[in-house]
């Protein structure tokens, strides 16, 4: 059933659809090869470091001539892009860790500010990151360079203060869901819709043939993922809940498959250490951790405990039933809560427009509540089903494929324009 959803859905794109694309793409191609312009790209995020590469690479196709150069991580770098500075250390979640990082955080910002100035350069493309990317765009405010916002602050769920931070300094922005066009249509901002980057990238016949070469799995028995999430504090949030799940669950069938996803290198030599510690400590077995593509783990999976965030949505494009799950300090709960606007915090469930997916937030997020759900989960076949088939919802509002090169058609069109 999910293969014949996703070759359904790839259908629906028209031959006439591609025509029309690849005119469009040959006319932009045109109308700015010839300018000797430059784009800079931050990219504070693992995420955003992958969508960044896309629209790079797409932006390099329609201007051979770019100069192209931003902060990120490893796509960004082997997309062509150069990089003044790695992003490797700056994904941080919640109020103190910012605060504490104070000092590092402004000196970046004068130096990325200053760096723009100084090259002249023409575009800047902030993606998401609103904490340290809103401040970059009113630092440059009556300069020559444009800020477009790719990929924006999640303004309608929380901190609607920061309306007027984009209305007055951004010159505009691309959004990535369809209900985002018409809030900050209403607000008087200059917004375009391209769709989500994620289904640039998605491919439902992808093989797990590395994933399944690394890890011992035992065909025929689930496949449960935890899946942390890429930033480090996270981990240390989430890792030794999913270690006490983990021993708990193996205890009672020996059969079941785990492995922890870990988002690079680095993360996977912190959550190996972790995990060997544990085992020792607890005299079992450790659980098995892969630093292999995420999707490799989604698709191998019966289902996932996934950290809040991007992955969620990755999640669901393979129909995998998931429990979603987030912890941060109490003080930025209450804050959370306090001016929270929309009924869930997951992104499945907020672009499905219902709880399709469980959610363990704070204090709920502990091992008994994981172990509940993922037992309904595997003991409940109609349940599985019904969220499985429900997560297709989430796919048919993710758009067309082709979001990067479209939102680089936009941004080819806003250089044309401030250089004519």
């Amino acid at each position: 059933m999910t293969d014949s959803m996703h070759r359904n859905f790839k259908n629906e794109i028209s031959e006439s659809d591609k025509k029309k694309e690849a005119r469009s793409e040959a006319d932009c191609r045109n109308a700015v090869t010839h300018l000797n312009s430059s784009v800079f790209i931050m990219c504070g995020e693992q995420s955003a470091d992958m969508h960044g590469a896309l629209l790079a690479k797409h932006l390099m196709s329609l201007n051979k001539s770019l100069k192209i150069s931003g902060i990120g991580g490893k796509c960004l770098k082997e997309s062509g892009v150069e990089i003044i500075r790695d992003n490797a250390d700056l994904a941080v979640v919640g109020f103190w860790e910012v605060i504490k990082q104070y000092s590092k955080f402004k000196q970046l910002l004068n130096y990325v500010v200053n760096y723009i100035k100084e090259k002249s350069i023409d575009v800047v493309i902030l993606i998401d990151y609103p904490g340290f990317n809103l401040r970059v765009a009113k630092m440059l405010f009556g300069s020559k360079t444009k800020v477009v916002y790719y990929i924006t602050p999640q303004i309608w769920a929380w901190g609607r203060g920061r309306l007027e931070i984009l209305r007055k300094y951004i010159h505009h922005a691309i959004v990535i869901f369809e209900f985002e066009k018409e809030f900050y249509k209403k607000e008087g901002i200059s917004v375009s819709f391209v769709g989500h980057p994620l289904m640039d990238k998605f491919n439902m016949n992808l093989s797990t043939k590395e994933l399944r070469d690394s890890i011992p799995i035992k065909d025929g028995n689930p496949v449960i993922a935890f899946l942390p999430g890429s930033r480090k504090l996270e981990i240390e949030r989430l890792l030794p809940i999913y270690l006490d799940v983990y021993k708990r669950l193996k205890a009672k069938n020996p059969n079941l498959n785990f492995v922890v996803s870990a988002a690079s290198q680095e993360r996977f030599d912190e959550i190996s250490f972790i995990v060997n510690n544990y085992s020792e400590k607890n005299n079992i077995e450790p659980i098995p951790v892969s630093a292999v593509d995420v999707n490799q783990i989604i698709k191998e999976s019966t289902l996932a405990v996934v950290a809040s965030g991007t992955v969620t949505l990755q999640t669901a494009l393979y129909f995998k039933p998931m429990i979603v799950v987030y912890r941060i300090q109490a003080f930025f709960s209450y804050f959370m809560k306090t001016f929270l606007k929309t009924r869930f915090i997951s992104l499945v469930n907020i672009v499905g427009d219902e709880e399709i997916v469980p959610e363990l937030i704070q204090y709920e997020c502990n091992s008994d509540n994981i172990i509940e759900k993922i037992n309904r989960f595997l003991e409940d076949k109609d349940y599985y089903n019904m969220v499985s088939k429900k997560l297709q919802v989430v796919l048919e509002r993710l758009g067309q494929p082709g979001a990067s090169f479209r939102a680089a058609k936009i941004i080819a069109g806003i250089l044309n324009e401030k250089n004519n």
